[in-house]
């Protein structure tokens, strides 16, 4: 419920009307926390606007700071993402599929 809250907050903030899933396919909600090191998925329920300071957990090394970023992930299955930190990925991705 409390992450509804903050969605709907987000979407009339950014975007009057727009809802939050609307925001975040235009890019304007960040999805990952990124730096020129690599990346983290946001937590479930988390809403932030691209370009906000964020961090990420680094196991044995504490967090690294970064900034909200849009990046769908989700749309790579064949990719492993760790909840927390991601090195960039290397080489050039699958094609995402087209969505219609």
């Amino acid at each position: 419920m409390r992450a509804a809250i903050i969605a709907l907050s987000a979407a009339l903030l950014l975007g009057g009307c727009a809802t939050a899933q609307s925001l975040e396919q235009q890019g304007q909600l960040a999805t990952i926390c990124a730096n020129d090191a690599g990346w983290c998925p946001l937590r479930q329920g988390l809403v932030i606007a691209t370009g906000t300071p964020c961090q990420c957990f680094v196991p044995g090394r504490g967090v690294a700071a970064g900034v909200g970023r849009y990046f769908l992930y989700s749309a790579y299955p064949g990719r492993p993402v760790s909840p927390y930190f991601n090195s960039h990925w290397m080489d050039l991705p699958p094609a995402p599929p087209v969505l219609r």
